[in-house]
């Protein structure tokens, strides 16, 4: 081996220790973020302090440190207002749902016993059909909704059992709230702080990386934000109109945001939740609801799938395939949370390696020289 090809070598490999490493940083880093989670909303609702402080400042001419208290009375009062108004009318709709969890099993029960007579009566196809297919069939669909029903009871078993650890959420929203106040308030000293433990090597890096992630990731929660808030608003509005129409929809904002929240899960969408509800009010003969029902997903997947590419595309330049793939392995992953980290290391990434993979990320690692490259890129110039 030539000193050239160890030369080579030394580099491919310091270059593939160097991306294990960023994935190792990463992963680290994000799991220092899920542990310390109400420090890093601190940080992010004192971003959104300043903003409004600075607006404040140049509008009013209010005094900087006026403006920043001014700032967070309306922000927590707004957050506040919001959250106490959604989380009363949930409870009060999860309750009532939960207390008559027993009778909809009833009816799921009196559905699927209308559908094993039809069977039981038989047609000339299903006369056709051998009996133990039939009588495995039968236990299937049985056993089905028998799951499916209790699955419901669990889960909002569960979320009555969070709406009891409410002591434990409030002392997670008063750390929170009490940071938030401590950044938005010294935020300059913590950042002198920080910058004399720092060489300015250091210091230049940072700051390049933070404006990066702070455009890419915050244009990717942005994207995900309007998504979700466009997709609540179209069911809250639909669902409640379809009971001003005389429509027995029974719930609208526990639905709409059950929904809204599925949807922006990978693979699932809307129709996880709105096809099994539309083929349910057909079962039951409500014909009129079912429609509504059907026109309401079409509207809600057709809005999406619209506004989505444009979205992505114009907020984070990563290709929406990109980030399905990137929210369906991070909810596989670190479940929930992952599917907001695996389109944030996405991105990081793209930032991270941008020069690599605009030569040709593979061909730069794996190529058996550098000469290969530079033959290679003057051929595609004669071209």
């Amino acid at each position: 081996m030539t000193n050239f090809d160890k030369n080579n070598f030394l580099k491919k490999l310091m270059f593939l220790g160097y991306i294990i490493f960023v994935l190792i940083l990463i992963y680290v880093s994000f799991k220092i973020a899920v542990f310390l989670s109400p420090f890093v909303l601190a940080i992010l609702f004192s971003m959104l302090v300043t903003r409004i402080a600075k607006f404040l400042h140049a509008k009013f001419k209010v005094n900087k440190k006026i403006s920043t208290i001014i700032s967070l009375i309306l922000l927590f009062t707004f957050l506040i207002g919001l959250v106490t108004f959604i989380v009363t009318k949930l409870i009060l709709e999860i309750y009532s749902l939960s207390v008559n969890i027993s009778v909809y099993s009833q009816e799921i029960k009196l559905w699927t016993d209308g559908i094993v007579n039809f069977m039981n009566r038989g047609t000339i196809i299903l006369d056709r059909i051998p009996e133990q297919i039939l009588v495995q069939l039968k236990g299937s669909i049985a056993q089905f909704v028998s799951m499916g029903a209790n699955k419901i009871s669990i889960l909002l078993n569960n979320v009555l059992a969070f709406i009891t650890s409410l002591p434990s959420v409030i002392i997670y929203l008063f750390i929170t709230v009490i940071a938030t106040v401590f950044m938005s308030m010294d935020k300059q000293n913590i950042i002198i702080f920080v910058e004399k433990q720092l060489p300015v090597s250091w210091l230049n890096k940072i700051y390049t990386l933070k404006n990066d992630l702070l455009s890419v990731v915050g244009g990717y929660l942005k994207a995900q934000a309007t998504l979700i808030a466009i997709c609540f608003f179209e069911l809250l509005i639909g669902l409640n109109l379809f009971n001003f129409m005389g429509l027995n929809v029974q719930y609208p904002l526990t639905f709409a945001v059950v929904i809204c929240f599925i949807d922006a899960l990978p693979i699932l969408g809307a129709g996880a939740f709105m096809i099994p509800w539309i083929l349910i009010t057909l079962i039951s003969k409500d014909f009129h609801l079912a429609i509504a029902l059907l026109i309401l997903y079409v509207i809600v997947t057709a809005v999406r799938q619209l506004l989505e590419p444009k979205l992505y595309s114009k907020n984070i330049g990563v290709h929406p395939l990109i980030t399905l793939l990137s929210m369906y392995t991070g909810l596989k992953l670190a479940g929930f949370i992952g599917i907001i980290m695996g389109p944030a290391v996405v991105i990081i990434l793209k930032n991270i390696f941008e020069q690599e993979l605009n030569d040709g990320f593979f061909k730069h690692l794996f190529s058996k020289s550098t000469k290969e490259n530079t033959t290679t890129l003057n051929r595609e110039e004669e071209k």
